[in-house]
């Protein structure tokens, strides 16, 4: 199992090479091969994967729960959320940590009842960030601050519908985010970084980027960069909607 979490971690399970390794349980097999009909755009056995999450392996369980993150609905996360809340700390950070990828519209209450059970905790710092990518602000400021911002737009979010930084996803943005961000790494030789972001298009659209968080962009790397966003941009992904590898979810 260590091989598969080391893939998940690694963000490399969005990577074809998963496609090669080899599994020893049954239940590393049977994860491996819905990810393989889930990258294809077949959902129709996606139950199994919050199936797997009652395994008696904590590795499957936190890779099930990631992976069924990313290709469920509203609904089928807040069913996920649940689950969690019951396991240990070290499982629930690791979860929450994913958390940004999963684009839900209705995760703000399962974090904030979250934060209140793990304060003064180590995980507090995994949910503050999911926190300030799911309502779009810093988290520098105290709690009650967030909850009072939180309690202001909670029903403008849509239930139907998927957010990034506290709006619609819109993945045209996001393509220029990350192009403005390469443009001032070529500038000031730094490293990009966009790490949420490149994580983000990888996850649905399915094609590797050219580039990571710690690529210090040069000219081979910015046209690189700027035909994968060309392709993403072409892709036709629409705005308030969730994909996994280029598929929708519905």
């Amino acid at each position: 199992m260590k091989r598969i979490e080391k893939l998940v971690q690694n963000n490399y399970i969005f990577n074809e090479e998963i496609r090669n390794m080899q599994y020893s349980s049954a239940d590393e097999k049977s994860l491996e091969a819905l990810l393989v009909q889930f990258q294809s755009g077949n959902f129709s056995q996606k139950t199994k994967i919050y199936d797997l999450m009652s395994s008696n392996d904590r590795d499957i369980q936190k890779c099930a729960a990631v992976i069924g993150g990313l290709v469920g609905t509203n609904k089928e996360i807040e069913c996920i959320f649940d689950n969690v809340e019951k396991w240990e700390d070290t499982e629930v950070q690791y979860f929450i940590a994913y958390s940004v990828y999963f684009l839900a519209s209705n995760i703000g209450k399962f974090l904030f009842d979250m934060y209140d059970e793990w304060e003064e905790t180590y995980v507090c710092s995994a949910i503050e960030n999911s926190l300030s990518y799911y309502l779009g602000i810093e988290m520098d400021e105290e709690i009650g601050e967030a909850i009072q911002y939180y309690d202001e737009i909670k029903d403008s979010f849509d239930i139907n519908k998927y957010y990034f930084n506290g709006e619609l996803i819109d993945y045209d943005f996001v393509c220029y985010y990350v192009l403005e961000q390469a443009r001032y790494s070529f500038y000031q030789k730094i490293e990009i970084g966009a790490f949420t972001e490149i994580s983000i298009l990888t996850i649905v659209s399915g094609l590797i980027c050219p580039v990571n968080s710690h690529t210090i962009i040069d000219q081979e790397s910015m046209v690189k960069l700027g035909n994968y966003l060309d392709k993403i941009k072409d892709m036709g992904l629409s705005e308030g909607e969730k994909y996994f590898w280029g598929h929708q979810i519905q």
